[in-house]
C-alpha cells in the first residue's frame, strides 16, 4: 500500500468508524448530534424561507416530479416560491403529481400549474419524461399558451430496471439492493441500454428510410436512425425541443432577449467510479457530455446548459437503501464518507436548479456541478487486490 493510500484508508477509518460518539471539535456535541441538527436546520429553512422573485415571470418545465422527496418536487415548490410564472410538471405518474400541482396552487396562487395536458384548461403533461412526443407537445404548449419558455430542468431518471424476483416471498428491498450491487457479469445488455435510454437516449426502431431534420442549430443535421441506432431522449430531447424554445421572443416585451437555462440532473457516479451501477454511472457520464457539448453546440445563443451531479441524496429513489438502514439500526452511517458526514435531501439538490434557473447563475455555463457533501473532494480508497 502506498503511502497515500494508506493516508487515504486512515483518513476513511477516521470518517466510519465512531463518529458518533466523537465529540466535533469546539462544540461540545458529538459527530451524531451535529449530523441530525443539520438534517434538522435543512428541512426548517426549506419550510419556512419566504422567496424573493429570483424566477419573476419566468415559465419553466420540471421533468421528474410529483413524490413527495423528490429533487424535481422540490424543485417545483421553490421555483414557485421565487415567482415563476408558469411551471410545467412532466412525469409517468399521475396521482402524486396532481397532488404536487394542487398543492402548489394552493400555496402559490399566482403561479400557474396543473397536472394533466389533455384537458384544456390543465398545463401539466402526466407521462413519463422519456417519450419523444411528451416532450414536444409539452414545449409546444409552454409556447402557445406563455409565449416563452425559460427554463428546463431534465430531472426525470431511474437507476436500474426492477429486479427480477430471485425467491419466493423474500425481502423486496434487500433484493432490490442486491440486484444495483451486481457486477457486469450479472447485467444484461438489454437491462444496460434501457437504463441509458431512459437517462440519455432512446432506442429506435426505424426503416432505413427514415431521418430526422431539425431546425436550430443543435438540431442543424440530418440524424439517420439506422446510423444511430440510439436517437436521443429524457435529457437530449429536453436539450433539443427546450433549446429551440428559448431562442424564441415575444412581442409584447415579456422575452425580448433569447436565452435561457437548461438544467440536466447528473450524478457523482457519472464523475467517479464505484458511485453506482455500471448502466447508471455510464448513463450519467453522457448527462454530463450533453451538458458540456451542446453548451458549446449553442454558443451565441443565450442558452446554458448546466449539469448537477447529486451524491447520497434521500428520494424516493433510495428509499430501499435508507429503510434498510434504519431497520439495522444504522441510519446515521448513512453518507459518512463524504466530510458533512450525512445524506443529503432532495431540496438541497433543488437549490442548486433554483441557482441554475435564475439569472444569478448567468455566467455559469457547459459545468458539472457536485451537490455531495464534499464526496469527490477526496481521492476514494479501495483495497488494492494482491
Amino acid at each position: 500500500m502506498s503511502a497515500t493510500q494508506s493516508y487515504a484508508h486512515s483518513r476513511q477509518q477516521k470518517l466510519v468508524v465512531g463518529f458518533s460518539q466523537t465529540p466535533a471539535p469546539t462544540t461540545g456535541l458529538t459527530r451524531q448530534e451535529i449530523r441530525d441538527l443539520s438534517l434538522k436546520g435543512v428541512k426548517t429553512r426549506a419550510a419556512s424561507t419566504a422567496g424573493s422573485g429570483r424566477l419573476h415571470g419566468k415559465v419553466a418545465i420540471i421533468t421528474g416530479a410529483g413524490p413527495e422527496l423528490a429533487i424535481g418536487t422540490g424543485a417545483a415548490r421553490l421555483f414557485a416560491r421565487e415567482g415563476a410564472k408558469h411551471i410545467y410538471l412532466l412525469d409517468y405518474n399521475p396521482a402524486p403529481l396532481s397532488r404536487l400541482a394542487e398543492a402548489l396552487r394552493e400555496k402559490y396562487p399566482n403561479t400557474k400549474a396543473s397536472p394533466n395536458p389533455m384537458r384544456h384548461s390543465r398545463s401539466t403533461v402526466d407521462q413519463d419524461g422519456v417519450l419523444d412526443l411528451a416532450v414536444s407537445a409539452l414545449v409546444d404548449q409552454a409556447i402557445q399558451e406563455e409565449g416563452h419558455l425559460d427554463v428546463f430542468f431534465a430531472n426525470a431518471g431511474i437507476i436500474q430496471r426492477p429486479p427480477k424476483r430471485v425467491g419466493g416471498g423474500g425481502d423486496e428491498i434487500a433484493e432490490e439492493l442486491r440486484a444495483t450491487g451486481r457486477n457486469m457479469g450479472g447485467i444484461e445488455d438489454t437491462e444496460f441500454m434501457e437504463v441509458l435510454r431512459v437517462n440519455t437516449l432512446r432506442w429506435v426502431e426505424a426503416g432505413s428510410n427514415i431521418s430526422y431534420a431539425f431546425k436550430s442549430p443543435i438540431h442543424a443535421r440530418p440524424w439517420r436512425a439506422e446510423t444511430l441506432g440510439i436517437f436521443g431522449l429524457s435529457v437530449f430531447l429536453g436539450i433539443k425541443y427546450a433549446s429551440a424554445a428559448m431562442a424564441k421572443t415575444t412581442s409584447n416585451k415579456t422575452k425580448s432577449v433569447p436565452g435561457g437555462s437548461i438544467i440536466l440532473t447528473a450524478s457523482v457516479a457519472g464523475l467517479k467510479a464505484n458511485a453506482g451501477p455500471i448502466p447508471y454511472s455510464a448513463s450519467k457520464a453522457a448527462v454530463i457530455s450533453l451538458a458540456q457539448t451542446t453548451a458549446y453546440e449553442l454558443a451565441g445563443s443565450n442558452i446554458r446548459v448546466n449539469a448537477i451531479c447529486p451524491g447520497l441524496i434521500e428520494t424516493d429513489m433510495t428509499r430501499g437503501a435508507f429503510e434498510m438502514a434504519r431497520m439495522a439500526g444504522k441510519e446515521g452511517r448513512m453518507g459518512v464518507l463524504n466530510p458533512l458526514l450525512r445524506q443529503g435531501l432532495g431540496v438541497e439538490v433543488a437549490q442548486m436548479a433554483l441557482f441554475l434557473a435564475s439569472d444569478d447563475s448567468s455566467y455559469v455555463n457547459g459545468q458539472a456541478l457536485p451537490v455531495d457533501g464534499g464526496l469527490t473532494a477526496s481521492m476514494p480508497y479501495i483495497r488494492p487486490k494482491l
